[in-house]
């Protein structure tokens, strides 16, 4: 229901298409000199990047400089449409045009121009603001085979380790699910923005400093107690894809 009825707009891929037909056609043309490659020799003898100004360097953030081919200066691809979100990108690209072509000076305005086309933060009190359609997440479940006697001490070395995955680029969330009602294993319930994000976790220091952790642990625990053996007996991966999801409803909605 919200994709549907959310505001919806084709200017990119409009901006796309067309974009393509003009190259299919010929009417790319060649780079601007200045906007060249100038890390080999003999490019400043071409003329290559003789005249580039770096954006970066403006207090704006734009400057004025021709960035298509000659045959294309002029040409408009992308159109913001008034629908939803779009509305307010409409003003900052006449504005960046208009600094591109020298009709106005980059600046002071810049600041004003941003704060009219950023949002106002929305209030999550107010029933009328929308709820974010939730991400379709991917879970993670760790299944772990671990003695009752051992439970209280695998809760201590996740609770160590939780900051290890928290910032990870990705991470939406983790719980440690204690047993009971007669289950006997743990269940460490992770989510990701998406396959990706956790392959990437799984590749990382992070990770691996935690599990070196773990056993650091356990060799501290074998030396305090010839006879102990790890807290986990065995484990398994469960793995889902997030294909709906309920929230709580709101007070007034």
């Amino acid at each position: 229901i919200h994709i549907a009825l959310a505001p919806k707009s084709n200017a990119v891929a409009k901006a796309i298409w067309e974009a393509g037909a003009d190259v299919q056609q010929g009417m790319a043309g060649p780079v601007p000199k200045h906007l060249r490659d100038t890390s080999y020799a003999g490019a400043a003898r071409l003329g290559h990047g003789q005249g580039y100004l770096y954006a970066h360097d403006d207090p704006a953030g734009i400057v004025q400089q021709q960035y298509p081919p000659d045959g294309l200066v002029g040409r408009r691809y992308y159109v913001p449409t008034t629908h939803g979100a779009e509305a307010r990108f409409a003003e900052r690209s006449e504005r960046i045009r208009a600094i591109l072509q020298g009709a106005v000076e980059p600046g002071p305005q810049a600041e004003s121009e941003r704060e009219r086309t950023e949002p106002e933060a929305a209030d999550p009190a107010d029933p009328a603001t929308p709820i974010p359609c939730p991400l379709m997440a991917v879970v993670k479940i760790n299944a772990i085979e671990v003695a009752p006697e051992r439970g209280a001490e695998l809760e201590e070395r996740f609770a160590r380790r939780a900051s290890e995955v928290e910032k990870m680029p990705g991470f939406l969330g983790f719980e440690l699910l204690r047993p009971v009602g007669g289950e006997t294993r743990y269940f460490v319930y992770t989510r990701w923005e998406s396959e990706e994000a956790y392959q990437s976790w799984r590749g990382s220091q992070a990770f691996t400093r935690g599990h070196a952790q773990a056993s650091r642990d356990h060799v501290e625990s074998a030396k305090a107690d010839s006879t102990e053996s790890p807290v986990a007996s065995g484990s398994s991966l469960l793995e889902f894809d997030v294909v709906q999801e309920v929230v709580a409803a709101r007070p007034g909605t």
